[in-house]
């Protein structure tokens, strides 16, 4: 029986008689032909049987001066799936010359601005059952190089719709197939273009939608929305978003739905349980429309991540039947999934099925990786390899590749996104070198002026049209490689996109600051189809050449500049008369200017022509990307460290003059991942428990003494006080500096012992001492990341053979920049820390102790402190600059996190005369918002804050700290809770 209609068999009749007669028109010296041939006007049905399993369109060419007949479309199934009760009628339909029959105008009415037919449309009309896959082949015999802008549609009549059809290459790359399981009406093969590309950015919490990314981007994804089992209200979907978009601007807004805040903790649990009941499918699919059009939403994007393989075929479907009840109301969905991971030679994307679900979406968004050696172009490099594939799996213009604004650093294979400033901080502090120090330089004096950091050389690889610099030690082994991802680095990835046609980008970090000078021209030009030239293999010079740019001047506002390599530095003889000047350093890249610090001196303005110091080699610019070497433990050379900032004392109280800020609202605090709590007197103590539980802490912290010969009985108490209020137990076990003086080796076995004896209590956490880099806390003259990772390395082991089960977080250093006042007494925390990870800490902690108490700015500031720009007195920098040294390897656990207001004390002893203008709606706002802050970054797993419930206020005034105010209230217990 004919599994079409009589109209459609008589509709089918005319279209067969007429358009034989066009395809001899457009082809000329050929004549179009079935097999199984054709009689007059009547339409030929072929029986595909296991012998006769294929039906084919037939051109007949001349070929060395004989005929011969060739095949252009071909219909087949597989013999063993054929009985004798499937027959094919095909015809042709020239889409760019016949105009006969209205419906078929209509199918040439109705294609994309961005397809080309190749091809006629392939008319297919069959009688009985069809087998359950059916291939439809296209001949080739265009160019090899031109295969990859060739896309497969198939026609529906009844809709009047094209649909986009999954295909592949035949192993010669000389045929085009697509298996179907159930037949169009019409298929044809197309040249796609590139559409007008859209460029997506997330706007995350606390980023800023600058006027530059709201007139790049055509798609705007806030975060903040996230799925949840329902509770009272019955609702499915939670969460907050992003504040700082409009719905009626110049882009689209799509919200995010994401299962997570840190891509570390995944709500896996939630999304399967909403997907296998189909009353709370139905009810999450209505919820997610709700939201959308009452928000005034375009749609949104579900991330979903995570999910396991078995949930494939339910995922699909959810996504299936949400993109069907948006696009009821006129609203979009787009889907983030995972990169597809080619195993044997075949691509797989476990759960996430790209073909369903790329026919149901107007978007499939995926990344490709950070590394930029993905784009090294190859048949069989990555990306090129990747896109060949998905465009042959999903219409390419729903295709969104998701790319990193921010430059790259690589440690040992690893790869992390770094700012503009991140990624130049190991070239170090600006350093000013007399005969007497930078503070007595005197007329006549030679200066030596020069970056105090690592070694760096810098280079452009050709390969992935992207400048780097390399970090060396002492030694010259490798340590970091950092890829810039400069304007003309972003243009090289755009157009291995473009080359596919893919539908745009997306960034996670566009609003992100500090990025690169010209990344949003870049995709300016991206948008409008107006990209320039990419640097092509050999011509490295056209890129330009990393330098440092010196600049000196004087008190009168003149300037001298000095260029020299990475590395270089300068030497000045000041001959003027006493007075002050200014030096400051920029990294120069073609027009691309980056300044990095300033430091002024008391002294005569320069008037010499400086001497550039000579190198050891000259710095290489390979065209290849080198394999790095692993980062081994090496000794550090004496640090250095940065200058300190100024001295803690009276600060202006301009910046207290205003209102507080509101605390964060409900739901900025991210849960996922992350937990916080405070560090009291005693976890028995009802007054700091009551605080903490109002305030929605889990953790409890409190400090345990090590004395040789002391006992365990404190901390059994500790533990089990805080195990019985319902609270998680962190110990920070601390020592005497004169012990470890004392004791060495023997001591660091006997604090190791004395900590698996605490670690069999069953604590949740031991933090491994407190701020070793400072005199108060460690030895004077024997302070370093060495010799602390020395007790860590012992402890942790400890730890672990005792009770697996506890978290081992490293002591925090103390935020400083004093070592170069107080030499051998104190090292520069980042300096400490970057010992410690050349020592090989990072093996022995489970997360990476921090701590942040100086602060007067709002928790989200990076600049603005009236005391200096030192990077301590940010909470977001401070959180940089940790991430940076580790390479983000180790979540950050932020064991003291703490503001300190005099408000209901009196006034503050003179070294901590900055925080005087703090009062306790400040006090409760900031460490809400510090909160909210850390748990939105993705790689802070905790905060402690400091503290809960201390009283003293004298020299050192912990009290002021404390979020138990004076009157016994806690305003910072109702701000942090509201956050929630």
């Amino acid at each position: 029986m004919s599994h079409t209609s009589n109209t459609k068999k008589r509709r089918v009749r005319f279209w067969l008689a007429a358009l034989l007669i066009g395809v001899g028109a457009m082809v000329a010296g050929a004549v179009w032909t079935l097999s199984g041939g054709l009689t007059g006007s009547e339409r030929t049905f072929v029986t595909l049987t296991a012998q006769n399993n294929a039906v084919a369109v037939l051109r007949t060419v001349e070929r060395l001066g004989a005929m011969t007949s060739e095949p252009d479309f071909t219909l087949s199934a597989e013999a063993e799936a054929l009985d004798g009760r499937f027959a094919v009628a095909l015809s042709v339909f020239d889409m760019a010359t016949d105009t006969n029959d209205p419906s078929l105008t209509r199918a040439r009415a109705r294609l994309h601005d961005h397809l080309t037919p190749q091809t006629p449309l392939y008319l297919i009309d069959y009688q009985g059952d069809t087998p359950p896959e059916v291939a439809l082949s296209f001949h080739l015999r265009e160019p090899a190089e031109s295969r990859d802008s060739l896309d497969v549609y198939g026609w529906d009549a009844e809709s009047g719709r094209w649909r986009f059809l999954p295909f592949s290459l035949s192993a010669d790359r000389q045929q085009v197939i697509a298996r179907v399981a159930s037949l169009p009406d019409g298929v044809a093969l197309f040249r796609a273009e590139a559409p007008a590309p859209q460029v997506v950015a997330r706007l995350d919490f606390n980023a800023t939608l600058s006027d530059a990314v709201r007139d790049v981007a055509t798609i705007v994804k806030p975060v903040g929305a996230r799925p949840q089992m329902p509770a009272g209200d019955g609702q499915t979907l939670g969460g907050s978003l992003a504040a700082g978009f409009e719905t009626r601007g110049g882009y689209r807004v799509l919200p995010v739905i994401r299962n997570y805040e840190s891509e570390r903790a995944v709500d896996v649990d939630t999304v399967t349980r909403l997907l296998n009941d189909a009353t709370l499918r139905r009810d999450h699919i209505r919820h997610i429309t709700t939201f959308a059009n009452a928000g005034g939403y375009s749609g949104v994007f579900i991330d979903y991540a995570g999910l396991p393989n078995e949930q494939r075929e339910a995922f699909s479907a959810f996504i299936t039947e949400l993109a069907a009840a948006l696009r009821d109301s006129g609203g979009r969905l787009g889907v983030v999934v995972p990169a597809p991971q080619n195993v044997a030679g075949e691509w797989q994307t476990g759960a996430y099925d790209w073909r369903e679900i790329g026919a149901a979406v107007d978007y499939l968004q995926f990344a490709v990786g950070d590394d930029p050696a993905l784009f090294v172009a190859g048949d069989d490099r990555y990306v090129v390899a990747a896109l060949r594939w998905a465009v042959s799996q999903v219409a390419r213009h729903k295709l969104i590749v998701n790319l990193p604004a921010r430059s790259v650093r690589e440690v040992g294979g690893t790869f992390q996104r770094v700012d503009d400033e991140q990624a130049l901080a190991e070239l170090g502090a600006l350093r000013l070198e007399g005969n007497r120090g930078a503070a007595n330089i005197q007329p006549g004096e030679t200066v030596r002026i020069r970056l105090d950091g690592a070694d760096a050389l810098t280079g452009f690889d050709t390969a992935t049209g992207t400048s780097f610099v390399d970090y060396v030690n002492a030694q010259g082994d490798l340590t970091a490689r950092v890829w810039l991802t400069t304007r003309g680095a972003l243009r090289f990835r755009l157009a291995v996109l473009d080359a596919f046609g893919v539908g745009g980008v997306a960034f996670d970090d566009l609003t992100a600051p500090r990025l690169a000078a010209g990344l949003i021209d870049e995709l300016s030009a991206y948008r409008a189809g107006e990209m320039g030239d990419t640097v092509a293999e050999g011509d490295a010079d056209a890129v330009g050449d990393l330098r440092l740019r010196w600049r000196i001047i004087d008190a009168e506002g003149a300037s001298q500049e000095f260029e020299t390599g990475f590395g270089g530095e300068i030497t000045v003889t000041l001959v003027a008369p006493v007075g002050g000047y200014q030096v400051d350093v920029a990294v120069v890249d073609g027009e691309t200017v980056r300044q990095r610090e300033s430091v002024a001196v008391a002294v005569a303005p320069p008037t010499a022509t400086p001497t550039p110091l000579p190198r050891s080699t000259a710095i290489p610019r390979p065209t290849q990307t080198p394999t790095l070497i692993p980062v081994f433990p090496t000794d550090a050379p004496p640090p250095t460290g940065e200058p300190a900032g100024a001295p803690i004392g009276s600060t202006p109280l301009a910046l207290f003059n205003q209102p507080a800020p509101p605390a964060p609202g409900g739901g900025s605090i991210n849960m996922s991942g992350f937990e916080y709590g405070g560090h009291v007197t005693d976890m028995a103590s009802t007054r700091a428990v009551n605080a903490m539980r109002s305030a929605g802490m889990q953790w409890m912290k409190v400090q345990v003494r090590f004395s040789p010969g002391g006992n365990l009985d404190n901390a059994r108490r500790q533990i089990e006080a805080g195990r019985s209020n319902g609270f998680k137990t962190l110990i920070g076990l601390v020592g005497n500096p004169r012990d470890v003086s004392a004791g060495g080796e023997a001591y660091l076995r006997q604090f190791a012992e004395f900590a698996a004896g605490i670690a069999r209590l069953g604590p949740d956490a031991i933090e491994v001492w407190n701020e070793p880099n400072i005199g108060r806390e460690w030895p004077s003259g024997q302070i370093s990341g060495a010799n602390y990772t020395a007790l860590l390395a012992q402890t942790y082991n400890a730890i672990k053979a005792a009770n697996p089960n506890v978290m081992v977080i490293s002591g925090a250093p103390a935020p400083t920049g004093a070592q170069d006042a107080f030499p051998g007494d104190v090292v520069n925390d980042d300096v400490f820390l970057q010992q410690m990870v050349n020592a090989g800490a990072l093996n022995y902690m489970d997360c990476l102790g921090m701590h942040y108490n100086e602060g007067i700015m709002p928790p989200t500031a990076t600049s603005g402190d009236p005391r200096d720009n030192y990077y301590t007195r940010y909470l977001p920098r401070l959180i940089e600059r940790y991430n940076a040294i580790t390479g983000g390897r180790r979540p950050i656990c932020i064991t003291e996190l703490g503001y300190l207001s005099p408000q209901g004390f009196g006034p503050l002893p003179g070294a901590f005369g900055w925080a005087g203008g703090m009062d306790n709606a400040r006090h409760a706002s900031y460490l809400a918002g510090a909160i909210s802050y850390a748990s939105q970054v993705g790689n802070v797993r905790m905060v402690i804050v400091w503290n809960v419930d201390f009283t003293r206020y004298d020299n050192d005034p912990m009290a002021g700290y404390a979020i138990i105010r004076p009157d016994g209230s806690c305003p910072a217990c109702g701000a942090i809770a509201g956050g929630r």
